[in-house]
């Protein structure tokens, strides 16, 4: 054999060889994992996998920080949400799966921290409504609160605040102490009511769909109420309180009944409150 040939091929042998047998260097990445530069050895070993992708010694090392940066974004969520900063936790929690997306301890986490966001949300509605006097619906949406979230402070104390709400509403109606006389025949409805609201110092509004039928009525010396609930009876008529001093009239209806019907608070939620 032709020594040229066989010297070209002894070469090739030895860089075959070099070749076969390269590692990439990984040393910045291990003093990176050493000193709890996770996430940057992280990439740095996932940068080492793409010149030999099926290392085995290096997958692992790569594994080990991700599983450190996994952790330390738990560990972020927990604080967070004791803290109930939720975006911050949700967030946190959201970054831990997507690098172990198979782990039950981030997916029960993500789901305890959108569980208490949604919590937040029907807190917020609850307010909304007992601000604007919406009672039926605040409870509704304090209690769901509560399931989600029972800690949530904020919510119970919505409750607390509903149930006096609904307290103040239940108090003797606020109309004059004073006798009452009302003589009236085929008068209209309203206008009886109104002459009853001045003459028991309080407020009395109409529901949209209530006619204004003639009344016929006479009652001596009655006091507000008896005289409130007559004129209710005898025209097919409920009430609503809206406060302490004004009332809703309201048809006797069925359709109507299910509307306005009386706010009754559960107390499960209630006997919890600390």
């Amino acid at each position: 054999m032709d020594w040229k040939i066989l010297s070209t091929l002894v070469v090739f042998g030895l860089l075959a060889g070099c070749f076969s047998f390269y590692v990439p260097d990984t040393t910045l990445a291990d003093r990176l994992m050493e000193d709890g530069y996770w996430e940057e050895a992280m990439a740095a070993y996932q940068d080492a996998l793409k010149e030999d992708a099926f290392n085995p010694t290096i997958q692992a090392k790569f594994n080990a920080a991700k599983g450190r940066v996994a952790a330390k974004y738990q560990e972020q969520g927990r604080a967070a949400l004791k803290e109930r900063n939720l975006m911050k936790a949700i967030e946190a929690f959201k970054r831990a799966l997507s690098l172990e997306p198979t782990s039950p301890e981030h997916q029960s986490a993500l789901a305890q921290a959108l569980r208490y966001k949604e919590a937040q949300d029907r807190l917020i509605v609850g307010q909304k409504m007992l601000k604007g006097g919406r009672l039926e619906d605040a409870a509704e949406a304090f209690e769901r609160a509560l399931e989600l979230d029972p800690d949530l402070k904020a919510a119970q104390n919505g409750l607390v605040q509903l149930a006096e709400k609904q307290k103040s509403l239940a108090l003797p109606l606020t109309g004059s102490k004073q006798s009452i006389t009302l003589k009236f025949q085929n008068a209209r409805t309203k206008e009886v009511f109104e002459v009853l609201a001045r003459s028991g110092g309080i407020n009395i509004l109409f529901d949209k769909d209530m006619k204004d039928d003639p009344i016929t009525i006479f009652v001596k010396d009655a006091t507000f109420e008896d005289a409130l609930h007559l004129i209710l009876t005898t025209q097919g008529l409920f009430m609503r309180r809206l406060s302490t001093d004004t009332l809703l009239i309201i048809p006797r209806t069925k359709q109507k009944l299910d509307q306005y019907q009386d706010l009754m608070i559960r107390t499960f939620y209630l006997s919890n409150v600390k």
